[in-house]
């Protein structure tokens, strides 16, 4: 799979690192979590969900898509 943004089509030149699009987004979720889990006062025991679907947005949001090969 690769990431391409939906904004500017995909140009090898511009895109950033793949791993470091992820790692950003990966950051970036953790925090969010942990002010979630701070909220509702408790652990979240389905957090894979909850990341899986803040990325998804954030990732979305940026103007990412993944793309099979």
């Amino acid at each position: 799979m690769r990431l391409e943004s939906t904004d500017r089509g995909f140009d090898p030149g511009w895109a950033p690192n793949l791993q470091n699009v992820i790692l950003d987004t990966l950051q970036r979720t953790a925090a969010a979590h942990g002010e979630h889990e701070r909220r509702t006062g408790a652990q979240d025991p389905d957090w894979t969900t909850w990341y899986a679907a803040h990325m998804t947005r954030s990732l979305e949001d940026a103007g990412y898509r993944l793309v099979r090969r």
